[in-house]
């Protein structure tokens, strides 16, 4: 299981998501363990998440960070949508470049911060093997990935979200509404969220925020004085990280 979520707000947007991999050994051995970065810088303006094959994911973020993005041309980013268009190509390419078999799935969260301050940052959810780009169609909606979309707790957590506000119940019955949005927002979706045990869903996450000409990644160890795990960034890391698990490639099948 995995749990990535993620939307937008004028001119941010943001992410959150956990750190677990989940190893299949065979339908009646699977092992879950902190290890990998789900969220990751494309460029300065561009950032996704990812859900799915972590080899898969992997690959392909690569090849967006050393081959789509360099050609992209500064002035570009004043039309999102356009951007979108030409990272989706990149995507189908290298999926099925490097994709073993037909069952083998991805999905991403595409953040792209225009550099026109009129023109809102734009995100988009894709999933394998056609990666048709889906919106947000209410101003607060949150979209997600991962099999931990399906889990109740997890739900009831993204719809409170998407609302665009909270409302906080007091002893005399009185009631405030708070409007967190970018780094509050996500904050506070964290540490609901850590109230929760699930399997394959780390308590230690990532807070992806995007805002023109600023991006962020911060680590939210489970305790805020605890240590963050250690995590990978590329296939090869993951590779390591399995292997010290001891663990051998040909065992298991790596999902995040």
């Amino acid at each position: 299981m995995t749990w990535v979520a993620g939307g937008k707000h004028l001119f941010c947007a943001r992410a959150i998501s956990d750190v677990k991999i989940t190893l299949e050994m065979n339908k009646n051995d699977i092992r879950y363990f902190d290890g990998v970065r789900k969220s990751h810088f494309i460029g300065q303006n561009m950032a996704v998440s990812f859900a799915g094959s972590i080899r898969l994911a992997l690959k392909i973020i690569e090849s967006l960070q050393q081959e789509f993005y360099p050609r992209l041309k500064d002035g570009m980013f004043q039309a999102p949508s356009v951007i979108m268009h030409k990272a989706r190509r990149c995507i189908i390419h290298h999926y099925n470049k490097h994709k073993v078999d037909e069952n083998e799935r991805v999905e991403f969260l595409v953040f792209i911060v225009a550099t026109n301050l009129n023109i809102s940052t734009e995100m988009w959810k894709i999933v394998s093997p056609k990666f048709t780009p889906i919106q947000p169609t209410k101003p607060f909606e949150v979209l997600e990935l991962g099999s931990g979309a399906t889990a109740p707790e997890f739900r009831k957590l993204v719809k409170e979200c998407s609302v665009g506000y909270y409302e906080v119940h007091h002893e005399d019955r009185k009631k405030d509404l708070i409007i967190p949005v970018g780094n509050v927002g996500m904050r506070y979706l964290f540490a609901q969220a850590i109230d929760y045990e699930k399997a394959g869903i780390s308590r230690a996450m990532h807070i992806m925020l995007a805002y023109p000409y600023n991006m962020t990644i911060e680590n939210l160890p489970e305790k805020p004085d605890g240590e963050f795990p250690h995590v990978a960034s590329t296939w090869d890391e993951v590779k390591s990280i399995i292997k010290a698990q001891g663990i051998t490639l040909k065992d298991c099948y790596a999902y995040a």
